[in-house]
């Protein structure tokens, strides 16, 4: 049984926009963290404390750089590197999420 390359390419395009969706939720959780992070700097300014408010900070770069390269790469006929792009969108949010699991079992 062969599979239909145009029912691939939507699945696909499908895939991108329900990650890209996934992506613009966890930036809703992601607001209230970024404010809380400033207070890295209450016990005054260090540079451990700027790395992490800058590495919570840029986080939106993340998805907003995977999703338009995973759009490029699709409209290229990349499909695999469209793929992995898409789906690369998850890794931060299940790191978390692993990290954070422990804690509420």
């Amino acid at each position: 049984m062969s599979q239909n390359p145009v029912f691939l390419r939507w699945a696909l395009a499908g895939w991108i926009v329900v990650s890209q969706l996934a992506a613009l939720m966890s930036l809703l959780g992601w607001f209230g963290f970024a404010g809380m992070s400033l207070l890295a700097f209450d016990a005054g300014v260090s540079p451990a404390a700027a790395a992490f408010v800058g590495i919570i900070w840029a986080y939106p770069l993340l998805p907003l750089g995977l999703g338009i390269w995973s759009w490029l790469a699709f409209k290229g006929k990349k499909d695999k590197l469209a793929l992995l792009l898409a789906s690369a969108q998850f890794v931060p949010a299940c790191g978390l999420a692993l990290y954070l699991l422990p804690n509420f079992m």
